[in-house]
């Protein structure tokens, strides 16, 4: 993973060096969206411009769109009445994030590496690792301008190395600590403190997974929402995908038989494991997400990718609905549902 090199030990730190507002973010190969791509009429001729029939795609009807990778596009699929339209053209090979805006979503396309020095900040904004300074910092960027509005450029009064391990729903930085544990830099004055002892699987809006370990050795998943926190028995999985709501977490035992495809859904308010029959692609989501699929803003379905289509899971009853699309379409990444 990706790291950074602090100075000596203590137990809170503080970097007093922000960059100006307005500077040019640097290096790196994440590029926004130009406030002209996300306009892009649908003037492909080559893809379906509807795929149900003017059926809705979710069971419930529920209203909103869908975001969809495809190669190097981005298409937008109206849940309501399964239209495909293109919204974005030429994206880079990786799609790592799309961050909500007032103007529009901004959908933030990389490389394989860059899932690694990259989580979200604070609304409308991303963290950065820039490896172009002196000492390997952090900057926080205006996802719609591409502008730097802090810098986090170290070292820190604390000794040994940092890695990059996710962020909190308010957008400050988590970072794996020397110590074994896990500390966050607040985004706004940009100071250290811990935050927590464990292996940090999942860092995501709708709360936190972590492997802890008692005094005997016997290790556990320790899931932390709004809900509040409840332990599994612990998965050999690093794929897991926490639901908005904080009720559901959907994660893949890679110790199960292949037949068996391994999914489960945690439920975190009552701790059940369920297990659900999901045939979804091997595929990295954007945003932190290990799992090629995202959540409606509800919490209460998951739709993934198959080789074939479209499945979405009902968290709540566990109920499988597949959108199959026409021959000659696969391959559609999920990457976020939109009012």
């Amino acid at each position: 993973g990706s790291v950074i090199n602090g100075g000596d030990s203590g137990e809170t730190a503080s970097d007093s060096t922000t960059s100006p507002t307005g500077a040019v973010a640097q290096g790196g190969g994440l590029q926004p969206a130009t406030e002209s791509s996300s306009t892009v009429p649908a003037t492909s001729t080559t893809m379906p411009r509807e795929l149900t029939g003017g059926a809705p795609v979710l069971p419930s009807g529920q209203p909103g769109s869908l975001l969809l990778k495809r190669s190097n596009d981005v298409y937008l699929l109206d849940l309501a009445t399964g239209s495909l339209e293109l919204f974005e053209e030429g994206a880079k090979p990786y799609v790592v994030a799309v961050i909500p805006g007032p103007a529009g979503p901004t959908v933030l396309g990389g490389f394989e590496d860059d899932f690694w020095n990259f989580v979200l900040g604070p609304p409308g904004t991303y963290w950065r690792l820039n490896q172009s300074q002196p000492e390997i910092g952090f900057d926080l960027i205006d996802a719609a301008t591409g502008l730097v509005l802090r810098t986090a450029p170290g070292p820190w009064d604390v000794d040994g190395f940092f890695g990059l391990a996710g962020s909190t729903p308010n957008g400050d930085l988590l970072l794996y600590g020397p110590d074994g544990g896990v500390w966050r830099m607040n985004n706004l004055d940009l100071r250290l403190s811990r935050y927590g002892f464990g292996q940090l699987r999942a860092a995501q809006p709708g709360g936190e997974v972590w492997v802890r370990c008692d005094d005997a050795g016997l290790c556990a998943f320790e899931v932390v929402t709004v809900i509040g926190t409840q332990r599994f028995d612990l998965l050999n999985t690093w794929q897991m995908s926490v639901s908005p709501d904080g009720r559901w977490v959907l994660v893949r035992d890679a110790s199960a038989p292949s037949a068996q495809g391994g999914w489960l859904i945690l439920g975190v308010a009552d701790g059940s494991v369920r297990d659900v029959p999901l045939s979804l692609v091997e595929e990295q989501g954007p945003s932190g997400n290990s799992i090629g699929g995202t959540w409606t803003a509800d919490g209460r379905y998951f739709i993934g990718a198959t080789s074939g289509g479209l499945q979405i899971l009902d968290a709540e009853t566990g109920d499988i609905h597949s959108l199959a699309l026409p021959d000659g379409y696969p391959d559609f990444i999920p990457l976020i549902v939109l009012p």
